[in-house]
């Protein structure tokens, strides 16, 4: 037991320290009421929560360890996104927040989307997923992604990334101050032409025939010092 416990506490602070670059783009974001799909323990719903935030946290099970942790400064609600629709029917979240959940998703661009639907008109998303790598991992559907892959999923689900801010932090892969696109659909064409996608990929990447080429360095990511 006491192996055990410490491989958890020291997975747990792995994870804290994974995600501090988006957590510094969530603190530094206009964004208030914030939802994170997939929290866990709560480790970021905490972080956030202490620099100002109005923070919920969901996921299909909540510990009782956690909702006393939580202690009244940030909710957490037991249960699915897609199946909750009270949360649903809101969309009023300012944004949502999303790491290493997208990987153990049936269909990531399904996900994408119903993230899109809990904030409201011009809401955000911070997400982190794993970088590509050629292994497999137990429970994971995608075996990671490119800042390229990432946003053909995104634009794909109807996200803006035109403004969005990359970076590959190896094991993973940041997308902060991603923007809902008005009038939000999901493309449900994958063969759609690039042209029509162009308007919603940042600048830097550069637009095929096939697709569009990845890029490996930071997009639109400061580097203050600690990130």
């Amino acid at each position: 037991m006491k192996n055990e416990t410490h491989w958890t506490q020291g997975r747990a602070d792995w994870l804290l320290d994974a995600q501090r670059p988006l957590l510094s783009r969530v603190a530094a974001s206009g964004a208030q009421r914030i939802i994170e799909c997939g929290c866990g323990f709560g480790l970021a719903c905490e972080a956030m929560a202490a620099a100002g935030k109005e923070v919920t946290g969901i996921d299909l099970g909540i510990s009782q360890a956690a909702r006393a942790h939580a202690g009244g400064r940030y909710e957490l609600i037991e249960g699915d996104w897609d199946s909750n629709q009270d949360l649903l029917a809101r969309e009023c979240w300012d944004a949502v927040y999303s790491f290493a959940v997208l990987e153990h998703q049936d269909n990531p661009i399904q996900a994408l989307h119903e993230w899109g639907q809990l904030v409201k008109c011009g809401g955000l998303l911070f997400l982190g997923v794993p970088a590509f790598s050629a292994d497999a991992v137990q429970g994971h559907i995608s075996t990671g992604w490119s800042i390229a892959q990432v946003t053909y999923c995104l634009v794909l689900a109807g996200w803006d990334c035109s403004q969005a801010r990359f970076r590959v932090a190896k094991p993973h892969v940041l997308a902060a101050d991603v923007r809902r696109a008005e009038p939000f659909t999901w493309i449900n064409d994958i063969e759609v032409k690039t042209t029509a996608l162009k308007g919603r990929l940042p600048a830097c990447l550069e637009v095929t025939d096939r697709g569009w080429k990845n890029s490996d360095e930071p997009i639109n990511w400061p580097t203050p010092a600690g990130d």
